[in-house]
């Protein structure tokens, strides 16, 4: 099986160990599509689709080819719409933000459900165990880890605890793995911004609206 991996030196190096005895080719974003051969590919994965979905209108020709692409921040039926293109390849969704790729189970999700045998099949010969989630926003990992760091956010910038004291609070209190600033550093302000920014306006859930000194770092960092 011959792979097309596209995304940032973080997101390539977390999908690479996933790959190891298929011939993978990586790409940055400073190489042009337009110069990359997909037609040779079996596998394309973007992992920057969410952010570039005007791309879909060069993949939605590759006829019978599998394109996973980022689809945290937009869901594929959103990003799908705005193109006029008809979807001739498969288009599955991938949770493609850094700490989330290798991982044990990773969500994918479908755009069209007579893609999901094909998807599998590559799954298997992946030898990948992923979790099916429904084509929403922010999908479910993200959804709950983001408003996590939100809510830390909320807790700092209220003076009730340092964002230390709030990292280990949370790994004694409930056990995480990590706290919430420490998975902000790992993940990174935009990811985490940028969806719940998206999951608000999707959802209109409140949540979701992100603290205003998240937002303040954000805008320091972009």
């Amino acid at each position: 099986m011959k792979i097309l991996a596209r995304g940032t030196g973080i997101q390539l190096d977390e999908l690479g160990p996933r790959l190891k005895g298929h011939s993978a080719d990586y790409f940055e974003p400073n190489v042009p599509i337009a110069q990359l051969p997909l037609e040779d590919y079996d596998v394309v994965f973007d992992m920057l689709l969410e952010d570039q979905a005007f791309l879909l209108s060069t993949y939605a020709g590759l006829q019978g080819k599998v394109v996973v692409g980022g689809a945290v921040k937009r869901n594929l039926a959103s990003m799908a719409a705005s193109i006029s293109q008809p979807m001739l390849c498969h288009l599955i969704g991938m949770n493609a933000h850094p700490t989330f790729i290798n991982r044990d189970k990773i969500e994918i999700s479908v755009f069209n459900q007579s893609s999901k045998p094909v998807m599998e099949n590559i799954l298997s010969n992946l030898d990948w165990d992923c979790q099916w989630v429904a084509d929403r926003v922010g999908m479910v990992s993200p959804r709950l880890v983001y408003a996590v760091i939100n809510e830390g956010f909320f807790t700092s910038q209220e003076g009730t605890a340092s964002p230390d004291e709030i990292d280990e609070a949370m790994k004694l209190g409930v056990n995480y793995p990590q706290g919430p600033f420490e998975w902000l550093s790992k993940i990174g302000v935009r990811y985490v911004y940028e969806t719940l920014e998206a999951l608000q306006a999707d959802t209109h859930d409140g949540r979701y609206k992100p603290c205003p000194q998240l937002k303040s770092l954000y805008l320091r960092t972009r």
